[in-house]
């Protein structure tokens, strides 16, 4: 499994997490795991953490919806770009998500 983003910048990689190789009659096999789990474990932990510290703080944190707009978008120009560039094309931002107040 590889998932690999490659931007005008630069390129970015999820590489498959370390685990045992087995090494047998001239082949190589390596253990993968079988969902997010074991990858992001505790990424999810720390993000449920912040999350609950935030609510004893009175304050909100975390992804808005703007945030699964924009991602949506990614997602979406990913898939368009197989075999080609495509741009990731978003909407002007609302004041709303950039703390700006309105007029």
């Amino acid at each position: 499994m590889r998932c690999e983003v490659v931007g005008t910048t630069g390129t970015v990689a999820l590489e498959a997490p370390t685990t045992g190789a087995v090494a047998l009659d001239g082949g190589r096999v390596q253990a993968l795991p079988m969902d997010w789990q074991a990858r992001f474990a505790q990424a999810y932990v720390d993000e449920l953490q912040d999350w609950v510290d935030a609510v004893h703080r009175g304050t909100a944190t975390g992804p808005s919806a703007w945030d699964g707009y924009a991602a949506t978008a990614v997602a979406e120009a990913a898939v368009a770009s197989r075999g080609s560039r495509t741009m990731v094309d978003l909407a002007e931002r609302p004041a709303l998500y950039s703390g700006e107040s309105s007029p």
